[in-house]
């Protein structure tokens, strides 16, 4: 009671809505409560996820996601998820609250239960399950404690969709995190191997727990988790009668059907399976195609005489969910009415929930029901001429081939699409059973036709984070390849540009695409263009997409006039459209020559060293007599450049 009332959501009301209670249960990912739906004045069970978990908002983004394809799952047999939302630092879901016990707690007081009480639970399983294959999802979780048992005889599987939220939350260590560690007792081999998952998964998952079921235990056990894991790769799950005596060979081929090793020998989905337990509760035989290489499974007689054997009905007093013990002492009754033995779903779950019924009888009718399925048993087992081989049917044969074939042998067909990479989609990929299996005449058998290669949709993600566009991709599925940075004029560095494949494109399951992010627009080094002609530097500039900005002209006494004399960003890099400035040359400044003639050699000189210009002297008849300027060349007026050097005559 302490840790209740110091919970800190007890009495919390959670968005203006919902009034937490109690609190219900604890798991490693989230916690339930009870709570009170104040608007509709309904009770309901708030699942709040972890803080660690809340936390992370790609996880909360997945997990609002999953959420609301779990809320369009409605069936008799799914726990119904209302609502979801936050509030402050609790992610939350609004779910049916189920008044009642786990599958788990009901095991956990009885043992294992008589087959014909298994089959009634692990139908309503299948049904729930069988719903959400139909619509696309996959449980991923399948195990005793998902399994609730209403006072009123139901069964709910609850926790659809939220797998596969935490399966990416955590798929980098899915065997040592804390978070999963508890399933791995359910988790089927290519869940341990490739961390991948289809509803064979769940059909993996769900023959676990029936062979839990029947045999009161797990049919693998480990000090470690990984050990566990290990012994689900490489080993075949046990016929549940080398574990119970008494157990029909037909519930041994369910068990070893829904749990072979390779997926592809399981049924296709949970509805298939149902297919096979309604042929085992009426009584007509199922074949397995093989089990593997191993040696057939003999059978031993338990040695506990004290246990449940097989017919009994289990009745046991409502658990206490609190304390996790019954309220109660287990009892084993015998059924008054036979038409109640194995009885609907609501008798059967019913009686096992409701409470004690007296002992009397229970080993009397124990031996009138092994005795009865021995005998059925040995005449089915006998009887060779009931049966037929079946025929082997090549993979691409037509339908009507198909159908020819299995006509003239007695079998009945049924088909079933099947993607296939080499099969032209209509014609045969396989038969199950496959071909030359000992099977019933008449039998009804399923031929596995190709509806041509499975392809999904490479999504557009353009403009988006690696990090959305890698879940975006993961939601397909399709798997992630190495990425790739280019330089992009328009797209900001960080963003994707382009998938490779391209978005639109049909691509293989598990398909690696890669992401080309962008490094944001490309840097070019700036040309050097000082004394080039103008039109040429305007050129070189634009060929490496620089905008060149032409400024006013200056005198220049070493450029050329119309060629460059300087220009900014020189030895330096810039981006495309990026503005590089250029000085043109006007050539050098011209200045007027003085006249000089018939001046003092020394008078010359001081104008035009004044003016800026060089002399040179020149004696045409020897030394100076007059100290005239006879000539000057060029002639005074002349447009010249400082610096020009004057020739004057003296005389």
């Amino acid at each position: 009671m302490a840790t209740t009332l110091s919970d800190p959501l007890t009495g919390r009301l959670l968005d203006g809505r919902y009034e937490v209670g109690r609190l219900v249960a604890r798991g490693g990912m989230a916690t339930v409560y009870e709570a009170v739906d104040i608007r509709l004045e309904r009770t309901v069970a708030i699942k709040v996820m972890h803080p660690a978990l809340a936390a992370d908002a790609e996880f909360v983004a997945r997990f609002i996601r999953e959420a609301r394809s779990a809320a369009r799952l409605s069936h008799p047999n799914v726990v119904a998820v209302y609502d979801q939302g936050s509030d402050g630092d609790a992610v939350y879901l609004a779910m049916e609250y189920v008044d009642g016990a786990t599958l788990r707690d009901l095991m956990r007081m009885r043992g294992r239960l008589a087959p014909a009480d298994a089959l009634v639970i692990f139908e309503q399983v299948l049904g729930a399950l069988g719903a959400a294959h139909k619509a696309g999802l996959v449980h991923r979780d399948v195990k005793p404690e998902n399994v609730l048992l209403t006072e009123d005889g139901r069964v709910k599987v609850a926790d659809f969709g939220l797998a596969r939220a935490i399966s990416s939350t955590v798929a980098s260590n899915t065997l040592t995190s804390g978070l999963i560690m508890g399933t791995v007792s359910y988790l089927s081999p290519e869940q341990v191997e490739r961390s991948v998952a289809d509803a064979r998964s769940d059909v993996y998952a769900a023959g676990i727990v029936l062979f839990e079921m029947i045999t009161g235990d797990k049919p693998y056990s480990g000090g470690t988790p990984m050990e566990v894991a290990f012994r689900h790769v490489h080993e075949r799950v046990p016929a549940p009668s080398t574990i119970v005596s008494g157990v029909s060979r037909d519930l041994d081929t369910l068990v070893l059907r829904s749990t072979a090793r390779d997926p592809d020998d399981r049924p296709r989905d949970a509805n298939d399976l149902l297919v096979d337990v309604t042929r085992v509760r009426d009584g007509r035989p199922i074949f397995l195609q093989q089990l593997d290489d191993d040696a057939e499974p003999t059978i031993r007689h338990d040695a506990d005489a004290s246990g449940p054997r097989p017919g009994d009905t289990l009745v046991a007093p409502r658990p206490d969910l609190g304390s996790g013990r019954p309220s109660g002492p287990p009892t084993r009754a015998a059924p008054s009415d036979p038409s109640r033995a194995a009885g609907s779903p609501a008798d059967v779950v019913g009686r096992v929930i409701a409470g004690q019924r007296r002992r009397r009888g229970w080993i009397l009718l124990v031996l009138v029901l092994l005795l009865g399925a021995a005998a059925a048993t040995g005449s089915w087992w006998y009887a060779e001429g009931r049966f037929t081989t079946m025929p082997t049917i090549a993979a691409g044969a037509a339908r009507t081939d198909a159908i020819t074939m299995l006509d003239q042998v007695g079998l009945d067909v049924r088909f079933a699409e099947t993607f296939s990479e080499d099969v032209e989609p209509g014609a045969v990929v396989r038969t199950n059973p496959g071909p030359g299996a000992r099977i019933l005449t008449g039998a009804r058998v399923t031929v596995e036709v190709s509806s041509g290669p499975e392809r999904f949709t490479v999504p557009d993600v353009a403009g988006e984070t690696p990090a959305g566009a890698a879940a975006r991709l993961r939601d397909q599925p399709l798997g992630l390849g190495p990425a790739v940075e280019e330089y992009h004029p328009d797209v900001a560095a960080g963003l994707v540009i382009r998938t490779d494949p391209p978005a639109d494109q049909r691509v293989p399951r598990d398909e690696e695409i890669s992401l080309v992010v962008s490094k944001g627009p490309q840097p070019v080094d700036v040309p050097t263009v000082t004394g080039l002609t103008v039109e040429a530097a305007l050129a070189e500039l634009r060929d490496v997409g620089l905008v060149p900005i032409v400024d006013p002209e200056e005198f220049s006494d070493t450029v050329p006039a119309g060629s460059v004399i300087r220009q900014t960003h020189l030895d330096g890099r810039l981006f495309a459209d990026d503005g590089v400035h250029i000085v043109p040359s006007k050539g050098p400044e011209l200045f007027e020559l003085p006249n000089v003639l018939d001046r003092t050699q020394d008078e010359a000189e001081t104008i035009l060293r004044d003016a800026g210009f060089e002399v040179d002297l020149v004696y045409p008849f020897g030394a100076a007599f007059i100290d005239r300027v006879l000539d000057q060349n060029p002639d005074g007026g002349t447009q010249l450049p400082r610096g020009t050097t004057i020739t004057l005559q003296i005389v």
